[in-house]
């Protein structure tokens, strides 16, 4: 196995063939000169990963809350593509038919921004736990 690190230097283990331990491998796999740039990439990765968890809560509290339900999903997304698709219907100029459809789109890229905040908050609760293990094995090395 070969793994390109961050700062250019390539080590190869294979951990499959090598009879050391666990610990071992980790030890020579994350060099010393390694160890500084590997924990500064996962100490940034899991504070990424903490942000997206953040941004779930946040985002749980707004759809929770009256207020956002009333002006955001109904009074933006609900009432602007309702009126968009009736008014698809018509016989409309091109330039017409275009601003619609860019409206529309403009609805449906702010849904999947929602739904891709939510992803990317469950893909960070299941590596969390991996990052700071990982992290922590590699400060141990010290």
């Amino acid at each position: 196995m070969s793994e390109q690190h961050q700062e250019g230097t390539v080590t190869n283990i294979d951990p499959a063939a090598d009879s050391r331990s666990h610990e071992e491998v980790h030890e020579a796999y994350y060099a010393p000169a390694e160890r500084a740039g590997a924990i500064k990439h996962l100490e940034r990765q899991i504070q990424n990963a903490k942000d997206h968890i953040e941004m779930e809560a946040a985002f749980l509290r707004l759809e929770n809350n009256p207020d956002f339900v009333k002006v955001i999903e109904e009074g933006y997304v609900e009432l602007t593509r309702d009126r968009c698709v009736r008014s698809l219907g018509n016989k409309l100029t091109k330039d017409v038919r275009e601003d619609l459809q860019n409206i529309l789109m403009g609805v449906g890229c702010f849904q999947q921004h929602l739904t891709g905040l939510m992803q990317h908050a469950n893909v960070a609760k299941l590596q969390l736990p991996q990052m700071e293990d990982e992290l922590f094995r590699i400060q141990s090395l010290n």
